[in-house]
């Protein structure tokens, strides 16, 4: 396991490689796209309600004798971790425990329910108490006064880096989280892991405004042709959107960057010399293109439906859930999209403080995202799993309706650019500077 640095001497080395990797990731993906298999953050604003318990199964009892075969966990190694046999007779142990998950509230954190929080606690005997949304200081707080209240926090692959590289955060115990067949940049951050969720961040635009027969935006040049298409445009303003900005920026300037894995795979993590070019075009075009800086995760679909904006961006979950509600507007995912994960972390102090919930919240993170239960989100969002084996699972007809939502679909992955979340973890914080200075000049 290889330990992430926040040098940027590494991230110059390392770039050409990344590239491989991301062209890599496509190759597998596109091999399991009939399926399909990967895709959420900036996730749906909606603030969670007072703290809810996902009732726990019936009262605890003993936990049964050890079963014939598997190895008790004083012999698992990170070399040959806990197999899902063993997690789960290790988990019968636990029963009568609780833990705090910690989400995004909406109809993400209502599929991670359905998907995760449910069948775990009934399976098991563990009270799951919800509480949310998520708050990158708040963890940092946590780390720094060992007053920890939340034991696992859903945030984007970035955010867990960056904050794991900062020492906010506990690693995982390889013993038992086995993350062999995650995403390669979760496979690396040794603070990141369990179910997960791999989705889209994208632009929509009004069919009112720009309708089938007529004119209409395909390219992300064109979303940004104030003169080719007239109309009021909309983006996310927050510290995290740098990573989309400079990205799209690049797309701008050369769209036909999309039409090839290696153009793809160019944009994956992003060069010092690319940085600053993408910069000055978000100076130049975006920003004098761009009528409304918005934060909500939802803000995009309601500003489309009262005609304050024609074009904006979102992510794939909450644009599908706007179309199928009967907004009449376009996924452009032609124009490009860029593939991120959310994933779940351990504040830092947990595993000292208590290390029987430590060992349970690792365990958590081991069932989840075994790849048929990780799989298992994209049954109520079209959000994919961070595990590259669930692509068979979500090959079932019962996926069919989710399935053309999914980023990494047959009909979206050519659209894809599979980012680099440790490249962007290890330089987020003054990118985001970056961002807030050049908006501070619009």
């Amino acid at each position: 396991m290889v330990r992430i640095r926040s040098t940027k001497s590494r991230l110059r080395s390392r770039h050409a490689i990344l590239g491989l990797l991301a062209v890599v990731m496509v190759v597998i993906l596109v091999a399991a796209a009939c399926g399909e298999d990967a895709t959420p953050t900036p996730l749906p604003a909606t603030a969670v309600p007072a703290p809810t318990a996902v009732p726990a199964a019936p009262a605890p009892t003993a936990a049964p004798a050890p079963t014939t075969g598997l190895r008790p966990i004083e012999e698992w190694t990170a070399d040959n971790p806990a197999t899902i046999e063993e997690v789960e007779a290790q988990l019968e142990k636990h029963r009568g425990e609780s833990f705090v998950f910690v989400s995004w509230g909406g109809a993400y954190q209502a599929s991670q329910r359905q998907a995760f929080l449910v069948p775990f606690s009934e399976k098991f005997g563990i009270e799951i108490i919800e509480d949310g949304p998520p708050d990158y200081a708040k963890v940092r707080a946590m780390a720094l006064t060992g007053n920890v209240t939340w034991d696992v926090v859903d945030g984007s692959g970035q955010a867990g880096v960056t904050l794991g590289l900062d020492g906010a955060l506990e690693e995982l115990d390889l013993r038992i989280v086995d993350k062999s067949d995650l995403f390669p940049h979760i496979r690396d951050a040794l603070w990141i892991g369990g179910g997960g969720s791999a989705f889209s961040h994208l632009f929509m635009y009004s069919l009112d405004t720009y309708p089938d027969g007529g004119p209409q935006p395909k390219t992300m040049a064109d979303l940004f042709d104030v003169e080719k298409f007239p109309g009021r445009r909309g983006i996310h303003g927050n510290d995290w959107a740098w990573k989309h900005r400079v990205r799209f920026a690049l797309l701008i300037d050369d769209p036909s960057l999309l039409d090839t894995e290696a153009g793809r795979a160019s944009l994956s993590a992003m060069s010092p010399e690319e940085l600053d070019k993408a910069w000055q075009i978000v100076e130049e075009v975006v920003l004098p293109a761009t009528d409304l800086l918005y934060s909500g995760g939802s803000d995009c679909p309601a500003f489309l439906q009262s005609g304050e904006l024609d074009i904006c961006e979102t992510d794939n979950g909450i644009a599908f859930a706007a179309v199928t509600d009967g907004l009449n507007a376009h996924i452009c995912w032609e124009c490009g999209h860029d593939v991120l994960t959310d994933n779940w972390w351990i504040p830092l102090g947990i595993k000292e403080q208590n290390p029987v919930k430590f060992e349970l919240l690792n365990l958590f993170f081991a069932w989840t995202q075994q790849p048929e239960i990780a799989a298992s989100q994209a049954l109520y969002q079209p959000y994919g799993s961070t595990n590259l084996k669930s692509a068979p699972f979500l090959a079932d007809p019962k996926f069919d309706e989710h399935r053309p939502f999914l980023p990494a679909s047959a009909a979206n992955l050519p659209f894809a650019i599979l980012m680099d979340e440790a490249a962007d973890g290890a330089i987020g914080g003054d990118q985001a500077e970056i961002w807030f200075s050049v908006q501070g000049k619009k």
